[in-house]
């Protein structure tokens, strides 16, 4: 597990050191993903067949979804193995959050081109659909405008305009 942590973070770091400045690793407000995105991300795009998949670039893992692995000799002996419905861990949230700002990087096109926001839109070419065949989400969409205002810093974590 801890070398699955590691290649995620180093892949994470490469792409901030490759990046130009347009394309730089934002750096949103992790307490406000925390709290209010990876809800709403592990909720609508964590499912297995989808972003929990961890083959997949961008994924979400939690509780009810993908799991990171645990290692048993990682373990004190007063701790049981976590179920799959715990909170997530901190590695958890932790590599989810690192996951979703990746996928804010937008190479200059603008931040709402980046690929963690045209993604879910109609038209946009993501495979997930729900049961009316419609892209989960639209510009419109409470869940979408959480997502691009937390990635524009143009919220705090008590949910009240950025200053």
């Amino acid at each position: 597990m801890r070398a699955h942590v590691a290649a995620c973070a180093a892949a994470c770091l490469l792409l901030t050191a490759c990046a130009s400045d347009p394309s730089t690793l934002p750096a949103p407000d992790y307490e406000l993903f925390r709290s209010e995105v990876y809800p709403v991300l592990l909720r609508d795009c964590g499912m297995s067949n989808c972003h929990g998949d961890e083959e997949r670039f961008f994924v979400v893992w939690g509780p009810g979804r993908t799991r990171l692995p645990v290692d048993p000799s990682e373990l004190d002996e007063e701790d049981a193995a976590p179920s799959p419905f715990d909170p997530p861990t901190e590695e958890e949230m932790w590599l989810s959050y690192q996951r979703a700002r990746a996928a804010l990087v937008h190479g200059g096109e603008g931040l709402e081109e980046a690929p963690l926001l045209v993604k879910p839109l109609e038209g946009r070419g993501h495979g997930g659909k729900d049961r009316w065949d419609r892209n989960p989400w639209s510009r419109e969409d409470a869940r979408w405008q959480l997502v691009r205002g937390w990635a524009a810093g143009e919220i705090t974590f008590d949910g009240g305009p950025q200053p």
